[in-house]
């Protein structure tokens, strides 16, 4: 009896556990349904035809090769590629690319970041609810992209329109150093081709690419030249972001972020001083950059 008592209770918490992972499971699909249904409905708000029309009225001194611009549903897409480092060497094409969020990205823009440019990882540097609001679209889908989030933010997140960039960008660089070193791991350990977004691919992004920039040795200057470029294309971000448009890059707040990053040891110092290793920071250049 006493057997047989036992054996019903253990039964009944077996299934306990089993009605709470069901409904555990069906919570988080929920809130991926949620979150992807949301996100559809922002997209198809967006001014894609307005984007389109923007790029067609481009002059021919706005082009840059770095830049890839056949993106539908995606703006502000670069080559981490092409700039010149300190010790002769190049950063390479083809192993980091920056853009704006691929939250919309159509069905054509997914398959030239997959097979065309060859991208497997994708580090979101946004906050992680924004990561779990916006998702990434078709993205989500696809069983060969590693989707990761490394948010980079400040201990208090400005008020829309009312950040102060020049402070923001300090307290990031203070308050999210494993958010920097676990994006430079990521960019190590993929199997191809690394895209970095935040929503604009403008603030957040310029930080992290800045930071990488310095610890493989492309100059100050290039950096600070490379960071304003986001402004070349701030008419197509607005255009497809009306509900957050983004300010422009501002100049002095990429200058102040790089004499912190050099007072801490610059972009090589600062990654090793949180956790990244000597031969991380090795690999590190040897994935991002290239002889001549």
């Amino acid at each position: 009896m006493a057997a047989t008592v036992k054996q019903s209770a253990e039964r009944l918490e077996h299934d306990m556990w089993q009605a709470a992972d069901v409904l555990a499971h069906r919570s988080r699909v929920g809130s991926r349904i949620e979150s992807a249904i949301g996100a559809v409905t922002e997209c198809e708000h967006r001014n894609w035809e307005e984007l389109a029309r923007i790029r067609s009225t481009r002059l021919a001194d706005e082009t840059d090769p770095r830049w890839i611009d056949d993106f539908a549903r995606v703006a502000n897409v670069r080559d981490f590629g092409g700039l010149e480092t300190t010790d002769g060497r190049r950063t390479r094409s083809g192993a980091l690319y920056r853009s704006s969020t691929p939250e919309c990205a159509d069905a054509d823009d997914v398959g030239k970041l997959v097979d065309t440019l060859g991208v497997r990882s994708v580090i979101d540097v946004r906050t992680a609810d924004e990561f779990a609001r916006h998702g990434h679209g078709l993205l989500d889908d696809r069983d060969d992209i590693d989707i990761v989030n490394c948010p980079i933010s400040s201990p208090v997140p400005p008020a829309r329109g009312q950040a102060d960039f020049v402070k923001l960008y300090q307290e990031c660089l203070e308050f999210s150093p494993q958010a920097f070193v676990a994006s430079a791991r990521h960019i190590i350990n993929a199997d191809g081709a690394t895209l970095i977004h935040c929503a604009h691919g403008k603030d957040r992004t310029g930080m992290l690419i800045a930071v990488l920039q310095h610890a493989v040795g492309v100059p100050r200057k290039a950096i600070q030249r490379d960071y304003e470029l986001t402004n070349l294309r701030l008419e197509e971000i607005r255009a497809i972001e009306s509900i957050r448009p983004p300010r422009a890059a501002v100049p002095q707040a990429m200058k102040r972020f790089l004499d912190t990053l050099e007072g801490m040891g610059g972009g090589a110092g600062y990654l090793r001083t949180h956790g990244l290793t000597d031969g991380e920071l090795t690999r590190l250049r040897e994935v991002l950059t290239s002889a001549p």
